[in-house]
């Protein structure tokens, strides 16, 4: 199952496309952030589209935007090639609902972004990387992959040490990475493993991106179980 044969890239477009329009549109009117975004008080009181328009809207401004769109891009991309685009969107979305519950339940009760939506996305594809070895990921993913998911462990963990300690795994294995000529199939092991773990990790620190990773990778396994 070789990334071989390029398909249309139109949901991943269109989710970076809506998430943005959305997104931009609450930087000017602040308002669609307070109407968007996690709110139990809220959800409960009727107003449903709570559970999933999270997604739509980023809570830490234009930064925390502008690296979830690359996240959605980088990962949707490979993503929709290899599991076509509907597929895709649902994984996507599998991961961004089984983040917001894990956040009303106390976890983010407040947040916003659209980072457990591409965390769902790359588990779908870790999950593939496991069942099949002969899937190729190109290195920038990879590496995007890499700094990422690190960046989510260091956000939660906020210490000095520990986010040294990810920064020095990270540059190893991105050097290996960036060694490989021609079999990748130890690197994407490694890159497979290093997520896995992460997301373990995550779990452990009750954050959403570790459930919204689970729940991409079981979604994948359902949908190619039953295909």
């Amino acid at each position: 199952m070789k990334i071989l044969k390029l398909r249309s890239y139109k949901i991943t477009i269109a989710i970076a496309l809506i998430t943005s329009i959305v997104t931009i549109s609450q930087f000017v009117n602040p308002q669609v952030l307070s109407i968007l975004r996690r709110n139990p008080e809220s959800l409960l009181s009727g107003q449903w589209w709570r559970i999933i328009t999270p997604l739509l809207v980023h809570s830490d401004g234009w930064m925390q935007f502008a690296i979830n769109i690359i996240g959605i891009i980088s990962f949707g991309f490979i993503g929709e090639q290899l599991f076509g685009g509907y597929k895709l969107l649902l994984i996507y979305l599998a991961g961004g609902l089984i983040g917001e519950i894990a956040g009303y339940i106390g976890w983010d009760a407040f947040g916003a972004g659209s980072s457990i939506g591409w965390c769902g996305i790359l588990g779908g594809i870790i999950f593939l990387l496991f069942k099949y070895k002969n899937i190729i990921i190109p290195k920038m993913v990879y590496i995007i992959a890499l700094y990422y998911v690190a960046g989510l462990i260091i956000n939660v963990i906020k210490n000095y040490t520990v986010g040294t300690i990810f920064f020095v795994i990270v540059i190893v294995l991105q050097t290996y990475t960036l060694r490989q000529k021609n079999n990748c199939t130890l690197a994407d092991n490694v890159l497979a493993t290093y997520v896995i773990l992460c997301g373990i990790l995550l779990l452990f620190l009750h954050d959403i991106h570790g459930v919204a990773i689970f729940g991409g990778f079981l979604t994948a396994f359902i949908i190619t179980k039953f295909k």
